[in-house]
């Protein structure tokens, strides 16, 4: 393996893509433009014929090679353009560098003219850079080109990249400090729901990194923008259909200094596993679910007229898989594979494009963890409760597949559809073991848990302009249309399904490890989640003066979702010492021998919350205006108006009799903005925004379904009567963006919370975590942001880059006294930062065809988990990340890839007070990977 990976390296770095020449090298540059307009065309394809160099323009058109003396001929491609072949470009010692201007002539198409307009790409850093200087609101970005130089596997690693954002969990969006409930995720400029049961926002890692066109985040709030968010608005982009025929296959293996070839978890699953589906293996058996579909599985008596006898529950218990134990097994490399074709083309006269991109991973972890628990015991000092030492793996199968079209009715009319699907799987094996002081002995517990995780987003849209071109903006001599109409429609569905997830808990006595009898040992949970959801929103620019516009539009949202859980339970008779061995394993325990009356009956334990239904229907509707004050001040201002209504009916499966518990929350909000941007130079703005901005409970935080994940640990349990939270937020920014490509900034913000949800703990015989609103909090901060190329130090570093930023956060959160045992009434808002740091050193040679960056992340420690009766928070401490990837070009159409992630392999630790409450390592991950591309 090493010799493979010193070989690989060689061939990456080492080997010239041409032969060396003794001679000084000389450079051909130029710019190519429209012939029409002189207007720069960016990713025009660029031959160097002699020496089969090929590179692409960049945002302004340019482009540049270097060669040895000679003579040389040039041809220049570009979709809908006729091509041009330049020769007779000399180098000479006289003359080291030629400086071209190329013009290319739209070709003419019969049938009906396509007009082609031509912007910098929103997929490259120069593209984003320059929609951002042009937006009217705060903004930050990154682009397929930037995730692509990176060791980015998905849409949570890109996001951290990000200035002022941090990744809780490895999939969850901290902006500016504040949580996931302050963020909101639109696809393709719509929101989508979540996956997840406890959490409001979409896990960033459904997302594949190889589907996204552009990840942005907006900071402030303008009207024409669903208000319920104030830390950031997370908008993923997936990819366009392309210019011309792509086609690409790739694939990689990467392997984990921890788990490649270590020794891990696993257990007997399904035949369909690695495709990350299951097979029905862990399903509800088909007896349960025919014969007990709406009947709790316990034994009929006289006052319980509702259940069976003894033989039908024996029968049910004999119908479960008997699959208890993890078993040891080595941990294999991981791999992942990608395909994407996509071309543009004529269809009886409309122009008509298409991209498909599908994409498979299979990943494996493994991890040792140190995970102790405590409370105040003498002398207010911490007193330890449980220290065990946890082993947990997991495998992980993604798949993501996307789908768009687009078809050009007229140079004015556009309709396109996008899809986008996403299916997570993952299969995780736990165990743990160690001194239980409530217990006075040592315990022992097996999980075996398998979740999966989907997204499916279509949607259908359209794209209009109307009346007569009537402007020029700005200097760079665009034009726009009098008005414009863009329509969006949008089904979207999240699931997530945990079928079958069993544990048995053990403890030591005399020697020897006995069946525990507690809640969750001899336990199998089954539990699904659906959220569907439809809407669709429309917006109408109309032009005025020079420059102004005014836009008016409206969202709406109807939101669905069904959560079903079941909870069954081995239960052991009195006395069953008796008759077993209690040291057995647990596929002894249950064999079908005996399972059966006075040894272990099978009992449902579906609580009369756990099952849920809730709807959230959103109505909203906007107006603002875009406008020039003067030359250099532009104000953008508006009003959106948002009507929520919000019901979760918490219901018995097995009790229509009982009345459901109903969370109703509706509310409407007026949510004001007032953007203003001054143009201190043509490249340098100063901006100042306000706002007030809204978010509101999670349908599972208002509905009491409880929890537990390790024994003696903390449930959760939601609040029906939570209330929706007010946000104003105050942000100034100075931003300057020198060349292309590169950007300065100074940010600061400000926002003061009214009745913000948080986490509460009560009193309760087990610590129990509800939510309530808060009295107030506020939350600021500065933001400091460094793009740009090395070549203004010395033209040798042409083709090196740094792109770094750091965010100082800090927060306050006011608790009422009289709710809940939390130890501090006052304290940082969980999960804030009190710094987030991001330096990125690029390399990107064209001629050699070599990219590559070094990238190092750094987070300040935060409050993972709020104390209790006067034990401290729980913070989890600052770590870093150091990353590195090369790639490069070879044989024309292959591209070979190396990335090394997480190279400094700090230590994972959360701290309670002085003592350790976690501790692991994730190890080092080395990749390597092979793509093809036409």
């Amino acid at each position: 393996m090493k010799q493979f990976c010193i070989y690989l390296l060689w061939l990456l770095f080492c080997v010239p893509i041409q032969p060396a020449f003794a001679q000084e090298p000389g450079r051909i540059e130029g710019v190519v433009v429209d012939s029409e307009t002189n207007q720069p065309l960016s990713e025009v394809k660029v031959t160097l014929k002699e020496v089969s160099q090929k590179v692409k323009t960049d945002a302004e058109g340019k482009f540049s090679f270097e060669a040895v003396y000679g003579t040389y001929t040039l041809t220049v491609a570009f979709p809908f353009y006729n091509s041009q072949v330049v020769s007779g470009v000399q180098l000479t010692v006289a003359r080291p560098t030629r400086t071209l201007r190329i013009s290319l002539t739209p070709q003419i198409i019969q049938l009906e003219s396509i007009e082609v307009t031509v912007r910098p790409s929103t997929s490259s850093e120069a593209g984003l850079l320059n929609k951002r200087r042009r937006s009217f609101v705060v903004e930050d970005s990154i682009s397929t080109e930037l995730m692509s130089k990176l060791p980015i596997s998905d849409a949570g690693d890109a996001l951290k990249r990000v200035t002022g954002i941090s990744i809780v969990g490895g999939r969850y969006v901290y902006v500016r400090g504040l949580g996931e409930r302050y963020s909101n995720t639109l696809l393709n400029n719509l929101q989508i729901p979540s996956p997840e049961p406890n959490r409001r926002v979409v896990p960033m890692d459904i997302f594949p990194a190889n589907l996204l066109k552009s990840l942005q985040t907006v900071k402030t709030f303008s009207p024409d923008q669903p208000g319920n968010f104030a830390g950031g608005s997370v908008q993923v982009f997936t990819k366009d259909f392309p210019e011309s025929l792509i086609m690409s296959v790739s694939m990689s293996t990467s392997v984990n200094t921890q788990t490649t070839g270590t020794e891990g978890l696993s257990y007997l699953g399904g035949g369909r596993d690695f495709i990350g589906f299951d097979d029905g293996t862990r399903a509800l058996p088909a007896l349960i679910a025919s014969e007990a579909e709406n009947t709790p599985i316990r034994e009929r008596g006289i006052f319980t007229k509702r259940g069976f006898n003894q033989d039908d529950i024996q029968n049910f218990g004999r119908a479960f898989n008997n699959v208890w134990s993890p078993q040891k097994v080595t941990m294999p490399a991981n791999h992942g594979y990608k395909f994407s074709v996509g071309n543009t083309g004529a269809l009886g006269g409309k122009q008509i494009g298409y991209l498909g991109v599908i994409s498979y991973s299979n990943g494996h972890s493994h991890r040792t963890e140190e995970r102790n628990s405590f409370r105040l015991g003498l002398n207010n000092a911490l007193s330890p409760v449980t220290a065990y030492e946890t082993e947990r793996s997991a495998n992980e199968i993604k798949w993501g597949g996307v789908l768009n079209t687009s078809l050009q009715l007229s140079p004015a009319h556009q309709l396109s559809m996008k899809t986008l699907f996403s299916h997570d799987a993952e299969d995780q094996t736990r165990t743990w073991e160690g001194f239980n002081a409530d217990r006075n002995t040592d315990m022992r517990s097996s999980r075996l848990l398998y979740v999966t995780r989907g997204l499916f987003s279509g949607q259908l849209a359209g794209d209009h302009e109307f009346g007569e071109k009537i402007s020029k903006l700005e200097e760079n001599g665009d034009i726009r249309p009098a008005s414009t109409l863009n329509w969006r429609l949008m089904f979207s569905r999240a699931m997530r399904n945990e079928p079958d997830t069993r544990e048995v808990v053990y403890e030591e006595r005399d020697g020897k490890w006995l069946f525990r009898d507690i809640t969750q040992s001899g336990s199998r949970f089954f539990f699904d989640l659906e959220d569907d959801e439809i809407g669709g929103r429309v917006d109408w620019s109309i032009a005025f003066g020079s420059e102004g516009t005014f836009k008016v539009g409206g969202m709406w949202r109807m939101r669905d979702r069904t959560f079903d859980a079941r909870r069954f339970r081995f239960e052991p008779a009195d006395n069953i010492g008796d008759f077993v061995d209690l040291s057995s394993p647990p596929e002894t325990l249950f064999a079908p021998e005996n399972l059966s009356p006075r040894v272990f009956e099978l009992r449902e334990s579906t609580r009369a919350t756990d099952n849920y239904l809730a709807t959230h229907d959103v109505l909203a509707g906007y107006g603002m205006v875009d406008t020039p004050l003067t030359k250099k001040l532009r104000l953008t201002t508006g009003i959106r108006l948002e009507d929520s209504d919000q019901r979760v009916t918490t219901y018995d499966p097995f009790a229509a009799e009982v009345i459901p518990i109903v969370a109703d929350l509706q509310t409407t909000d007026v949510l004001p903005s007032v953007n203003l941007t001054y143009l201190l130079t043509d490249d340098m703005n100063l901006r100042l925004a306000v706002s007030r901005t809204l978010t509101r409970p999670d349908l599972r935080e208002m509905a009491p379904f409880e929890f537990t994940d390790f024994v003696g640990g903390r449930t959760e349990f939601g609040n029906p009567d939570l209330e929706r939270s007010l946000i104003d937020n105050y942000d100034i920014r100075w931003e300057t963006f020198p060349e292309l490509g590169g950007v300065m900034a100074v940010s600061a913000f400000y926002k003061r919370f009214r009745k913000p949800i948080e986490q509460i703990v009560q009193p309760q015989a087990e610590v129990r975590i509800t939510y309530e609103n808060a009295i107030g909090a506020r939350n600021y901060g500065v933001e400091l942001e460094f793009r740009r190329n090395l070549r203004q130090l010395h033209s040798y570093l042409r083709d090196f880059s740094v792109n770094s930023n750091i965010a100082f956060i800090r927060s306050q959160v006011e608790l009422p006294e009289n709710v809940g045992i939390q130890t501090l009434s006052e304290r940082p808002l969980q999960g804030q930062s009190p710094y987030v740091v991001n330096a990125t050193l690029g390399y990107d040679n064209p001629d050699l065809e070599v990219s590559g960056a070094i990238s190092y992340h750094v987070f300040g420690k935060r409050i993972a988990e709020v104390g209790s009766h006067g034990s401290p928070d729980v913070y989890e401490l600052s770590r870093s990340q150091l990353d590195v990837s090369l790639s490069r070009t070879i044989v024309s159409y292959y591209r070979l890839s190396f990335s090394a992630k997480n190279l400094l392999d700090p230590d994972v630790v959360f701290k309670q007070g002085d003592a350790t409450y976690v501790r692991y390592r994730m190890g080092r991950t080395f990749s390597f990977g092979v793509s093809y591309s036409l």
